[in-house]
């Protein structure tokens, strides 16, 4: 015989519901609904004026409650009763006890709870770059959200940080950006999210590249590859070695070449550099990839 709520599952013979789901029943719930009604014993019920007065005088030198304060002689009963007493000390959790514990705890918060520095280390490395792959909110949710949220001020609007967290915030800010491994990782997360694409020269670029030698190079500025915080355009996949920059007119006006090439050396890459106007010489700028490619493919055998 099945429980009568509709989940399917078997009951004991005689019983008509597995313990508690009578509660799930249309017949219930209406029930409830009309012992409700009328009923001032619940949620949102004010007290009186007078009520109020009458609870405050009989309250008036009342000490059972918060603030307590147990005299010594009582403390002293206590650690007598106490001594001797083992019951939780060396203790350990089952490893059942802690999921249970861990998901009845998830998302909750304990303020005054101050992480150490070690911990909030081992935290953020744990967290960082970690995705959450297949969960997608459906059309429905994301309406019924924006709904909600029509016309909400956010608490955050006008709200100025004083002196001293500003200080916090950008002595905090400073020392994450200086280690390397956070900064590559940071910046990688951010053109990922963003969904870079190579613009018009770019592509042009790529296209000669792989003409002159196919399936060798590919675009990683969106971020796939990071050396301390900067991304290069084109990467050669076969050698791994090989580097490829391309400089917009516009936009890297009055920078040296000389200097991304030197950032990139470090990290045991030569890098070869492209104007955005050599595109329009390409017999020229043929000549310059393929002598880069031979010269330091020869160097790195």
């Amino acid at each position: 015989m099945t429980c009568e709520c509709g989940c399917g599952k078997l009951v004991k013979i005689g019983r008509r519901f597995i313990n508690r789901h009578h509660f799930r029943t249309d017949e219930h719930k209406q029930k409830m609904s009309r012992y409700m009604k009328g009923n001032k014993q619940g949620l949102g019920y004010k007290h009186t004026e007078e009520a109020k007065r009458k609870i405050g005088e009989a309250s008036i030198g009342n000490q059972h409650a918060f603030g307590m304060k147990h005299t010594d002689e009582w403390k002293q009963k206590m650690s007598e009763v106490h001594k001797g007493n083992q019951y939780g000390l060396g203790s350990k959790h089952t490893e059942e006890w802690k999921r249970q514990n861990s998901i009845r705890n998830r998302g909750k918060k304990f303020p005054g709870r101050v992480q150490s520095e070690e911990s909030n280390k081992k935290r953020s490395k744990t967290l960082m770059g970690r995705k959450y792959p297949g969960r997608k909110q459906t059309e429905e949710s994301n309406r019924k959200r924006s709904e909600t949220l029509k016309g909400r001020i956010s608490p955050m609007r006008g709200r100025q940080q004083t002196e001293e967290a500003r200080r916090i915030i950008s002595e905090v800010s400073r020392r994450c950006w200086a280690d390397p491994e956070y900064r590559s990782k940071t910046v990688s997360a951010i053109m990922k999210g963003n969904k870079i694409t190579p613009n018009r020269p770019e592509t042009e670029l790529l296209e000669l590249l792989n003409t002159l030698h196919p399936k060798e190079w590919k675009f990683v500025g969106d971020g796939e590859v990071v050396f301390d915080g900067r991304s290069p355009d084109f990467m050669n996949i076969k050698d791994k070695c090989l580097l490829v920059e391309m400089f917009g007119d516009y936009w890297h006006k009055g920078q040296d070449p000389q200097d991304r090439i030197n950032m990139f050396t470090p990290f045991g890459f030569s890098t070869l550099v492209v104007w955005e106007k050599e595109l329009k010489d390409q017999p020229k700028l043929i000549g310059r990839i393929n002598k880069f490619v031979e010269e330091n493919s020869a160097s790195a055998h």
